[in-house]
């Protein structure tokens, strides 16, 4: 058994089914609510930028983006 989740996003207006590790849906989550954006306009964005693969894969690369950058910046604030 999978322990993928499946959620329905909608995508620039598009309905798309995106399946990630419970994780990383926790991980877009706190996203949204760290940006007071909804999850549509983050899939949005992640959406209209240049990529190889498809949206899932983006996505994947976003979340670990975002926390690379949070990580980064709390390392230059201790510096």
């Amino acid at each position: 058994m999978s322990s993928l989740r499946t959620r329905n996003v909608i995508v620039d207006g598009h309905r798309t089914s995106v399946r990630l590790e419970p994780a990383l849906w926790d991980a877009f989550d706190e996203i949204c609510r760290r940006e007071h954006k909804s999850g549509r306009t983050v899939c949005s964005e992640v959406g209209r930028r240049q990529r190889e693969g498809g949206f899932t894969s983006a996505l994947r690369v976003y979340i670990l983006d975002y926390f690379r950058a949070l990580a980064d910046e709390d390392r230059r604030r201790v510096a």
